[in-house]
Formats: C-alpha cells, structure tokens, sequence
C-alpha cells in the first residue's frame, strides 16, 4: 500500500513543508482505501493517491484523520471529469449507509462516490461540537457524485464550518438513460447548520433540487447559523421548470441568516421556477430575503 514512490516527485512543495509526510497508494481492491486512511497519522500532512478504476467498499469509509488529502493518480484527464474514472463505490450488497463519512478536516480532489443507499447520501459530513475539528475546514473539488436510481442525495453537510465544495457534479441523469428508468438525484446538496460554507463552481444535472438548505437549525445562536455560506457560480443544467435550483426550509425563530445566491446559471426561465420556500414555490425573491438570503447576478433563460 506504501508507495514506492519518492513523495517529493509528486507534491514536492507539499513534502517540503511537510517532511514527515507519508504517501500511500491505493489501487482498486475492496476496502483499500480505509487500509490507508487507517495508516495515516492526524495533522501529518499524509497523502493518499487513489489509482484509476473502480474502488469497491463493503462498509463506509471513515474519513477521520485530520489534515489528510485524498486526491486521484492521473492529472491527464479534464479534471471535472476524473472521478468518473477513479470512483469509490458501495458494493452491491452495501445499501445502508454513505460510501464515506468526513468527520476531521479532508481534502478530496478528483474523486467519485457512487452510493445505494436510496433515502442517503453518498457522501456525509457531520463534525462533533467543541474544538477545532468540529471548525471542518474541508475542500472537495473536482469530484462526482452520481445517481444511478440508488441514491437521494450526493453530498449531505450537517453541523459543518469552512467546507469549500468547488467544480463537483452533481448527475441525476442515471448515465443519461432518464428514459430508460433512471432517476434524479432527490437533492444533490443538503445543508444544514452550515457556517462559512462556500458551494461554488459546481454542475447539476438532472437533479429534482440541487441545494436543499435548511435555515432551521443554527450551529449556536441565531446570529451564527449559515453565517457566510456562499452559493456562487454554480450551473443547473437539463431541468424542466418543476425541478428547483434552491429549496430553503425556513423557521422564523432562527433568523437572521446569510446567505449569498450570486452568479449562478439556473437553466430556468424566471426566478419563480429556481426557488422554494417551505414547499412552495416563490414567485419572487422577497420572502427569501426575509429569511436572510442575499441575492445578486444570477442568471435565467432568455425567453
């Protein structure tokens, strides 16, 4: 599991800075790559390289040792596209759980997760309270999240601050074969309790709801829950007008919120057909902000 490769041929400005920084490779094996998240030591800088394929897990992957990065072998590949070739996927019999579970501050870059569980996510993140873990300060980027009529939910952040989601996708589209029995992803994204959560860059295809966010429940106090969440320059593709963009669950008793919605692309016609609140549908913006969303930018179909 040790590569034998040098470190530093690799990442040679990251062993640099840390030297004690240890490297492992994965390659496509059942249950490999918890062996080396195993191995890896808290705040060491480690880096798992997960080799090309398919990455079968028969249970969830702890993602629990702080200050690791996961990251693909090969940089050749478009890198919005990697984790369509370097994908960690429940087994066949694995139908009760995520595929992973982040619960120290991780990097992941250029990875798939594909799940079964068909009410979760393939993907949770929940921190515990008190200290600096419970802080997050995590990054996925580049990474893909599938439906193939499995799944109901991507990725799930729950009690989360500093986690940085960027140039992921998001695909309900079941290999593109809607037609052929293929569901849409229920919610890509669910966030709640979110602090400094920036969702930026990422692709929705095919999904009922790309972000579900829910205002209802603060990590502390009313003044710090979903405090500088950003959800900016994102694209909603192939979705009919009944699909939304954003659907924010609001209770009254916990705002006020902040929420930035900038720059997105929604793939709709109006604003009415991008946003829910509680439900229902909005025909305009202003009861969002009232629930403490600022909007800016964002981009409707031409007619």
């Amino acid at each position: 599991m040790r590569s034998h490769i040098t470190p530093g041929a690799l990442f040679p400005a990251h062993f640099e800075r840390n030297p004690t920084a240890q490297l492992f490779h994965v390659s496509p094996g059942t249950d490999a790559v918890q062996d080396a998240i195993d191995a890896c030591v808290d705040d060491n800088g480690d880096v798992v390289v997960v080799g090309p394929g398919t990455h079968t897990v028969t249970e969830t992957v702890a993602l629990n040792k702080r200050g690791v990065t996961l990251v693909a072998a090969h940089t050749g590949y478009q890198p919005g596209a990697q984790g369509e070739r370097f994908t960690i996927r429940a087994d066949a019999g694995f139908t009760d759980g995520p595929v992973a579970t982040i619960s120290r501050p991780t990097s992941i870059l250029g990875l798939g997760f594909w799940g079964r569980e068909a009410a979760g996510a393939s993907v949770a993140m929940v921190f515990g309270s008190g200290g600096f873990d419970s802080g997050g300060w995590s990054l996925l980027r580049h990474c893909w999240f599938p439906n193939h009529g499995e799944i109901a939910r991507g990725l799930d952040l729950a009690s989360v601050d500093r986690v940085r989601v960027e140039g992921c996708v998001f695909d309900g589209s079941n290999n593109g074969a809607l037609s052929a029995g293929g569901k849409r992803l229920t919610a890509a994204i669910r966030m709640t309790q979110g602090h400094n959560v920036e969702v930026v860059g990422n692709e929705f295809v095919n999904a009922l709801t790309a972000i579900d966010l829910a205002l209802i429940a603060p990590k502390s106090d009313p003044v710090h829950g979903n405090v500088g969440t950003t959800i900016a320059g994102n694209r909603m593709l192939a979705v009919p007008a009944t699909h939304f963009f954003l659907d924010v669950e609001d209770d009254a008793n916990v705002r006020p919120q902040t929420v930035l919605v900038a720059d997105n692309f929604l793939g709709v016609a109006l604003a009415s057909e991008a946003y829910k609140l509680g439900g229902a549908a909005q025909a305009d913006l202003a009861a969002l902000v009232t629930a403490g969303l600022q909007f800016a930018g964002n981009r409707y179909l031409d007619a």
